[in-house]
């Protein structure tokens, strides 16, 4: 049973997406990279979280046929119980000092299909082997809950988020240098592509912006000229800049930025 799930990071928004993905590359090879990837994208400068999409959990399968438990008298609830308890993580004692109190737990837990495989069960006064009586195999979920995918081939994409009052330009040179160092440690066949840039769409949005203002400022004071006369025109010519100036200040006392 899981939940509540409480997401306050709604927010936040990917100001770069990274698809991580190769012809042929598993999740587990691709879950290698990523990680490296995550790690370092991390470390830059003005980077708070880095989310990553389509990662999927290994799972490891135990099928067996109820007939043949049948035959030998062993429930199949018999082998839950066997994994559950021989998986199940509880407390062996406390080691306490005069600043911490330790707790002591008994290693144990089930790793990888061989330790699975070689689980005692009894049945009918005999103890056989999980692997003599199922068949065990590690995969991944099945069926997944969240696939990604980039230019027809199973990718993770990996998505880094900018800081508040962060420059997004700035922002995305630093992580174009961590990418390219990942990239050089990065196995042959294996590909980081950027599928997503924020601050390119900001950076023109932000020059369409000057040039329509550049463009309306020009306008204005031409009119102003024209209909107004040189005297009352020139005020008019250093009334504009003059407030946007002061607006220009009162933004950067306040925090916002133009991102």
């Amino acid at each position: 049973m899981k939940g509540p799930a409480v997401n306050d990071e709604f927010g936040d928004v990917d100001s770069v997406l990274y698809a991580v993905g190769g012809e042929g590359a598993d999740y587990h090879q691709l879950n290698a990279v990523v990680e490296m990837l995550r790690q370092r994208l991390l470390a830059t400068p003005d980077a708070v979280k880095v989310n990553v999409y389509g990662n999927q959990d290994r799972k490891i399968f135990v099928e067996f046929s109820e007939a043949k438990l049948a035959n030998l008298g062993l429930a199949p609830q018999a082998i839950f119980d066997s994994l559950a308890k021989q998986n199940a993580v509880a407390d062996a004692g406390v080691f306490e000092t005069s600043s911490a109190r330790v707790r002591v737990q008994v290693t144990g837990a089930l790793e990888g299909t061989q330790a699975i495989s070689a689980l005692p069960i009894a049945a009918n006064g005999q103890i056989l082997r999980l692997g003599d009586i199922a068949t065990i195999t590690a995969g991944y979920e099945d069926p997944p809950i969240f696939l990604s995918r980039h230019n027809g081939a199973q990718a993770i994409v990996v998505g880094a988020v900018m800081a508040r009052g962060g420059n997004i330009l700035t922002f995305v040179k630093n992580l174009a240098l961590a990418v390219e160092e990942v990239r050089a440690k990065t196995p042959i066949g294996i590909e980081i592509e950027q599928i997503a840039d924020q601050p390119r769409v900001v950076e023109e949005a932000v020059g369409e912006f000057t040039r329509s203002f550049v463009e309306a400022l020009v306008i204005v004071l031409l009119v102003s000229f024209v209909s107004l006369g040189a005297r009352t025109g020139i005020v008019v010519a250093l009334s504009v800049p003059l407030v946007l100036a002061i607006v220009f200040i009162f933004m950067n006392i306040l925090g916002p930025v133009i991102n």
